[in-house]
């Protein structure tokens, strides 16, 4: 059953027979190379229509954000809203003209800051804007405190 060494000591089942009495006992031996495993097949999205959904995207907010009253250098979609003036805070601002020379935060707006076209103490160098109320307006603009109320001075209008 087993081998002899030289010397003399009998060692276990030979390699060939050990795998002998393996294929009698469990049958032949597993394929070495195994099956790939099936992948789920993922839908891919073609790169030109994720390019043309985002270009889509970007034009119709071109063309919803009102274009006619924006001041150089702003945005409707990145103005900041009537709503969150506070004095000292500068940039662009959208919001509706209103009755008065005020801007609103919407038509008919329950919310209005008056605009200026000066500083509180100072005489108005520039013409005032062309804007008619109901105007969907944005204006570059720096806010003031006069007497306890913010006001908003306009720095550059269309």
């Amino acid at each position: 059953m087993g081998a002899q060494t030289d010397v003399g000591v009998e060692t276990g089942p030979s390699f060939r027979e050990r795998e002998a009495r393996l294929r009698r006992r469990f049958g032949p031996p597993a394929p070495t190379a195994l099956a790939p495993i099936p992948r789920r097949r993922r839908r891919r999205w073609p790169a030109g229509i994720v390019v043309a959904a985002i270009l889509g995207l970007a034009a119709l907010g071109w063309n919803l954000a009102p274009r006619g009253h924006t001041a150089p250098g702003c945005w409707w979609w990145t103005a900041a809203n009537v709503r969150s003036v506070r004095p000292g805070d500068q940039g662009c601002l959208r919001g509706y003209f209103e009755p008065g020379s005020n801007i609103g935060d919407g038509p008919n707006a329950s919310f209005t800051l008056p605009l200026m076209y000066s500083g509180p103490n100072a005489i108005a160098h520039r013409p005032p804007c062309d804007f008619q109320v109901g105007d969907a307006i944005v204006v570059r603009y720096r806010a003031v405190n006069d007497g306890g109320q913010t006001r908003i001075v306009v720095v550059a209008c269309r």
